[in-house]
């Protein structure tokens, strides 16, 4: 399950989503010099203008649509009440950044936030939110060190704990080490110490319980259950219903082997939140094992217009598998191509495409075409070659190299039959014609016999 990142946008409540990558060496605008305090007239003068620019973007927000002009005009506003207003207007800086953001324009975004963080380094909204944007491009490195920044500034700030836990949670499940586990665990720990009701510190925290006991100690499963139970009363109770929660709940069932109450559990988590990737990734995964291959196809559908998933070669694996399935072998002949272009080194497209060719495609042809065979041998052969030294597909590589037999034989069957039908068909024409000569010679006698009876001979 990938960081959910989430920034908080301090007094104006705006939640910042953030996609794509950031633009590196972006111009940056030198920000204005700091002012003095504020004196009562010019503090409420400065909140009216704030309220009035937060109003007109809820307004804009609301819609969901916005133009190139409005994105322009309303982060226009918000910096120009920074220019106007100075440090203590810090957070107008930040809302630009994140109007800009809710119009796609993440460049533009990161720019700002950098602008923000070089003018104010205690800012841990900036901070958090580039952490954010490195994250999503990748950038694991530079995400922890904007979330350590964040956290610093400020120590009762929860988003870049969560966010901080959540980068350290991925660098766990991808290289299980000890001391990443404690970092994350402890972050997470120290947001539920000051805010018991985190529903994202306990999806977090419940995740990376569940890492630990899928990759080192299956104690840990347990604990992951309990935290589950406790992040959906949380939830309850604050009428926040919590998709990840439901699906972790159903990976912990699913290590128990009870697929059925798993796929409850993906279900709830799809009813809470439709689009979720992860939960129809997994209905995806079980309705495969139950061969529901129609269920299975709808629901990586909607996987892959998930960012997450978007770029998954499980994504396209498993649609390759479902319309195979469904004998759409076209679009399952797509679907494992696309795969095998996203992970050029991973041989399992190979291998499915080796299946769909010699199950599926040459049994649909007329009579027995030979290049089918040769293709799925091709495959299989392919596959052979990457994955032979795999320990993780060895069992594969066996049945790979049986199938490439069976395929060989399958084809020397074929010209022998052929041959022998050919034979057969030889011996029944030279018999025909046999039979037709000697049927033209007895009508050669039969005319002749006729001849002589009417010549009187």
């Amino acid at each position: 399950m990938s960081v959910r990142a989430i920034a908080a946008a301090a007094a104006l409540g705006i939640v910042a989503l953030c996609s794509g990558c950031p633009h590196e060496g972006q111009r940056r605008v030198k920000p204005p010099e700091e002012k003095p305090p504020w004196d009562p007239p010019t503090e409420a003068r400065a909140k009216k203008k704030f309220a009035a620019a937060v109003a007109d973007y809820e307004k804009l927000a609301a819609k969901g649509k916005w133009s190139p002009s409005t994105c322009d005009d309303m982060a226009g506003r918000f910096e120009a009440l920074y220019t106007e207003f100075g440090g203590p207007m810090n957070v107008a800086l930040f809302n630009a950044g994140a109007v800009r953001e809710a119009c796609d324009q993440t460049p533009e975004a990161e720019a700002i936030y950098r602008r923000l963080v070089a003018a104010h380094p205690k800012s841990d909204l900036g901070h958090n939110q580039l952490g954010v944007l490195a994250m999503r491009a990748g950038h694991e490195t530079q995400a922890l060190k904007h979330f350590r920044a964040a956290i610093e500034a400020n120590p009762t700030t929860r988003a870049p704990r969560n966010n901080l836990a959540a980068a350290l949670r991925n660098r766990y499940a991808s290289t299980p080490e000890d001391a990443a586990f404690r970092q994350a665990e402890n972050q997470l720990q120290n947001v539920l110490a000051v805010d018991s009701d985190n529903r994202q510190a306990f999806e977090n925290l419940a995740r990376l319980y569940y890492d630990r006991g899928r990759l080192e100690d299956k104690a840990y499963l347990m604990l992951a259950d309990l935290v589950v139970s406790q992040g959906l009363m949380v939830a309850e109770r604050e009428d926040e219903p919590s998709a990840d929660l439901h699906v972790i709940r159903g990976l912990i069932l699913m290590q128990r082997d009870d697929d059925v109450r798993a796929l409850r559990s993906f279900e709830r988590a799809a009813e809470i939140d439709p689009a979720h990737g992860d939960a129809h990734m997994n209905i995806a995964l079980v309705a495969l094992r139950f061969r529901d291959f129609d269920n299975a196809e709808k629901s990586l559908s909607i996987a892959r217009k998930d960012d997450r998933h978007a770029d998954n070669i499980e994504t396209y694996l498993g649609l390759g598998v479902a319309y195979r399935g469904l004998r759409q072998y076209d679009e399952a002949e797509q679907s494992f191509e696309k795969a095998q272009a996203m992970a050029p080194a991973d041989p399992r497209p190979l291998y499915n495409l080796g299946i769909l060719y010699q199950e599926h495609i040459a049994p649909s042809q007329e009579g027995f075409d030979e290049g089918m065979h040769r293709k799925a041998i091709g495959f299989f052969e392919d596959f052979t070659k990457r994955a032979g030294g795999v320990s993780q597909f060895k069992g594969d590589v066996g049945d790979a190299k049986f199938r490439i037999g069976v395929l060989e034989q399958s084809i020397v069957n074929f010209h022998e039959i052929e041959d022998i039908r050919k034979k057969a068909e030889e011996i029944e024409r030279q018999e025909r014609l046999q039979r037709e000569a000697e049927r033209k010679e007895l009508l050669e006698i039969e005319r002749r016999a006729k001849e002589a009876v009417g010549s009187g001979a």
